[in-house]
């Protein structure tokens, strides 16, 4: 999504090889207003930074917290809750897929002391870069991701707190100062937490203006029924994925406007916003896929708004 170059600068700098720091910094700078731009060029007016500068969507928080290593995996450590069901039903798809989950060769990422926040610095130039990148452009909103403390306690195990709750609460409170820092920056907070449902089985008490779900996962497409018996909160917004990560079709407008007025009609027109079931980029098959996916996405709002405002 973002070239080889940057890619190769980001793995070094994740695997603790030499790097040059000031050319990663300026093409980080670089990247990310490309990516503003483009996804304004799609149709989006609710855009972010695309995670330039992060190197994968959970492993960057080993650069915002300290307290963690990287030790080989005891054979009863799985590989993250987050696999659950599909794990025990599906062994031999994850032994291809991960190599031997239950293994000695298997190294995880484990809390083996107390949580702090170390990563202002590059929270700091996330905050810039994206700032510099919206510099004279109309946007509706802008927000920008971080990982959530659940998601953490999924793929980084603890070794320190003397349990589950105290290290999921230790992991909030070390988090606290980014999640704080993006919105006194003045941009919109996303606690992305896709494995909420999986882990703590809750959605609508979390406490949240907006609530972005999978709606075109063919796994949990058809739970839009949900909203037939339950209320959608007063003054929340839900942003049913439209276009979907694990498929490189570019989904029809039609249909996602169709989806969208199927969940406008359940949860009121004014409170569902168009999004994705989750990040595209390193999944889909190609760039060009992904942008495609937007471009539809925008295009099926418009025309779920035409249908459900007449205009």
């Amino acid at each position: 999504m973002f070239g080889t170059a940057l890619k190769q600068m980001l793995a070094a700098k994740d695997g603790g090889k030499p790097y040059d720091e000031k050319a990663l910094g300026s093409r980080v700078r670089s990247v990310v207003a490309e990516v503003v731009k483009k996804q304004l060029e799609c149709g989006i007016d609710v855009v972010n930074d695309g995670e330039i500068g992060k190197s994968s969507f959970s492993r960057y928080v080993r650069e915002r917290l300290s307290g963690f290593i990287a030790r080989p995996a005891k054979p009863e450590e799985r590989p993250s809750a987050i696999f659950g069901r599909d794990l025990a039903e599906f062994p031999e798809y994850f032994q291809k897929r991960l190599g031997t989950v239950r293994g000695e060769n298997v190294w995880r990422v484990f809390c083996n002391g107390p949580l702090q926040y170390i990563g202002h610095a590059g929270l700091k130039a996330e905050i810039e870069n994206f700032t510099a990148a919206l510099e004279g452009l109309k946007v509706e909103e802008a927000f920008l991701p971080a990982i959530a403390p659940g998601t953490i306690e999924h793929w980084m195990k603890n070794d320190y707190y003397p349990s589950d709750e105290a290290y999921l609460f230790g992991l909030a409170e070390a988090m606290r100062p980014e999640y704080q820092g993006i919105v006194e920056a003045g941009f919109l907070l996303q606690i992305d937490d896709p494995d909420l449902p999986d882990g703590w089985q809750i959605n609508a008490q979390v406490r949240a203006n907006t609530y972005s779900i999978e709606a075109s996962n063919p796994r949990h497409e058809h739970e839009w029924r949900v909203w037939e018996e339950v209320k959608l909160p007063e003054g929340k917004v839900l942003v049913p994925g439209v276009v979907g990560h694990a498929t490189d079709i570019v989904e029809h407008p039609q249909a996602i406007a169709d989806r969208l007025v199927k969940y406008a009609k359940l949860v009121g027109r004014e409170n569902v916003m168009a999004g994705t079931d989750c990040g595209l980029g390193p999944r889909v098959g190609h760039p060009k896929i992904a942008w495609a996916k937007f471009e539809a996405m925008a295009e099926g709002a418009r025309l779920a708004s035409k249908q459900l405002w007449g205009k």
